[in-house]
């Protein structure tokens, strides 16, 4: 398994940087995930017995998600490496090809709603670019998930009610966008996106 995405595949990422940790230290956070336990991605390898480590930058680990990352190139807040920075340090300094063997999740883009751009064509159109970029490095089996009522999570919560329903629309809009983006690949690539 190879994973990039945000906090909620982040399994210590974040924590390594200074600036993160003091943010978010334990407790209540656990063990350097943006969470109280265990991220999603540890309970899937565990059930088919795998090992996921994370790593960024130049250390090993194929875990590469980042708590508080948006989609794209580039790094949020100067220190965060964004979806596609993530995926070029990967190719880069990790395995410059992916293998027929290699599932690659990525989710990524609730950080863009809640942060960031919140534009659904800007973010479905980056996520489409991530995929590319690993189909072209070899990468042919993908999870990519949309994104669930971000104005229901508490920092979509404590915005006004038209900011929530303008939230609710637009990730409703990604979503749509980012199963055609897709589809498109799909066919195009001839590559599997779950």
């Amino acid at each position: 398994l190879v994973v990039f995405g945000d906090s909620l595949s982040d399994m210590g990422n974040g924590n390594e940087s200074l600036v993160v940790s003091a943010v978010f230290s334990s407790p209540p956070y656990w063990e350097g995930r943006f969470s109280n336990g265990e991220v999603w991605i540890e309970h899937v390898s565990d059930a088919y017995g795998l090992n996921t480590t994370y790593g960024s930058g130049f250390s090993m680990g194929d875990n590469r998600a980042f708590g508080g990352s948006q989609t794209g190139q580039g790094y949020s807040y100067g220190i965060m490496p964004n979806s596609g920075a993530q995926i070029n340090s990967y190719l880069a300094n990790v395995q410059s090809n992916l293998t027929s063997s290699d599932i690659v999740f990525l989710w990524a883009g609730g950080n863009d709603f809640l942060y960031g751009t919140a534009n659904p064509d800007t973010i479905s159109q980056n996520m489409a670019s991530h995929i590319r970029t690993l189909a072209l490095a070899g990468g042919s089996r993908f999870v990519v998930a949309n994104l669930p009522p971000l104005e229901l999570t508490p920092e979509g919560a404590s915005r006004s009610a038209q900011q929530q329903a303008t939230m609710a629309s637009d990730v409703v809009s990604y979503n749509a966008k980012l199963a055609q983006e897709m589809s498109n690949l799909s066919s195009s690539m001839s590559i599997d996106i779950t």
